[in-house]
């Protein structure tokens, strides 16, 4: 069994083209080591397959609790190097195009007011968010969180703060059970929205890029200066052609301990629908709302054909297969 893991490690490190792998002997090619850890294996089920087994089982185990443990390792770590060649083959063949409509799923940019020490509101903020993109997470969508502190990029300190904030932002992201990424973005007190713009511009690789922003609807939009930073959020979102999801009644909103139970009513208004139905039919997959029964609204004018309207709405909610009581309101 040593022999076959040694003989793997030197096939994964010679097929990934890892830069740290070099070895002295000049006759050396990765059809041997394969061929190596073949005819190991062949040798060790032909002898005993029950203890092979058990022994290859066992191995595995320690592998994983290493893995679990978490201690930092001299010598490198071959399945690391497999899996980042992997996400690397997988993302350049992927299209970088829109993708089509039955394909698309929200894929999150959460920015986050922090640090969530000084303010406990700021805190709610950011764990309401989060607990909504928890929520959303039966769309299989990437989610990232990036946390803002105002200073100076070159200033050690203000370093130290950013890399704190995105610690704390993990473990927040950890508690609501919100499996994505999140880093910290450190801005110039007069750059807050040059800022916004470049991150919401480069965010993300690739097809792997949010296509939909998450911010909260500010509680003191009557001050000048917030009504006009999240304006700017909102135009900084439409200008990449990103959906905008802004969540309202941020203290009534149901972190993932609740289970609620009554109506959801999403409003179908002009070509806005789409989205709020996939929104809404996500959240009724979660067990906070698992409970609840959908209610859509469709606005129709005067003199739109309501009956008709009605059978079309009914007609292509059976198609996407989407339970849901419909109400005509003029």
């Amino acid at each position: 069994m040593c022999y076959a893991f040694i003989n793997l490690a030197c096939f994964l490190h010679s097929i990934l083209g890892a830069p740290n792998w070099r070895p002295r002997f000049k006759c050396y090619h990765w059809t041997l080591s394969l061929l190596g850890t073949l005819l190991c294996l062949f040798i060790m089920f032909s002898t005993h397959w029950i203890y092979a087994l058990i022994v290859t089982l066992l191995c595995g185990m320690i592998y994983k609790y290493v893995s679990w443990k978490g201690d930092k390792k001299e010598w490198g770590d071959g399945m690391t190097g497999l899996i980042l060649s992997t996400a690397q083959f997988s993302l350049s063949k992927l299209d970088d195009k829109q993708p089509h409509p039955k394909n698309w799923r929200p894929q999150l940019l959460l920015i986050a007011n922090l640090p969530l020490a000084e303010n406990w509101r700021q805190n709610e903020t950011t764990r309401k968010l989060l607990s909504l993109a928890s929520q959303l997470k039966k769309g299989r969508g990437l989610t990232i969180a990036v946390a803002l502190h105002k200073g100076q990029s070159t200033n050690k300190n203000a370093k130290i703060i950013a890399a704190q904030m995105k610690k704390e932002l993990l473990e927040e992201m950890t508690n609501a059970k919100v499996h994505g990424f999140c880093s910290s973005l450190i801005y110039e007190a007069d750059q807050l929205e040059g800022a916004l713009s470049t991150l919401i511009q480069s965010c993300g690789i690739g097809p792997l890029r949010p296509n939909t922003l998450l911010i909260p609807y500010p509680e003191e939009l009557h001050a000048e200066s917030v009504y006009w930073h999240f304006l700017h959020r909102l135009q900084h979102g439409a200008m990449q052609d990103m959906c905008l999801l802004v969540l309202k009644g941020i203290p009534y909103f149901p972190e993932n301990e609740y289970r609620m139970a009554g109506n959801i009513d999403m409003w179908w208004i002009l070509h806005d629908g789409g989205l709020l139905l996939l929104i809404s039919f996500l959240l009724k997959q979660h067990k906070v709302w698992r409970n609840c029964h959908l209610r859509i609204f469709v606005v129709v004018g005067h003199d739109d054909n309501k009956s008709q309207l009605r059978h079309d709405m009914e007609k292509f909610l059976y198609e996407m297969r989407i339970n849901a009581n419909l109400y005509a309101c003029f």
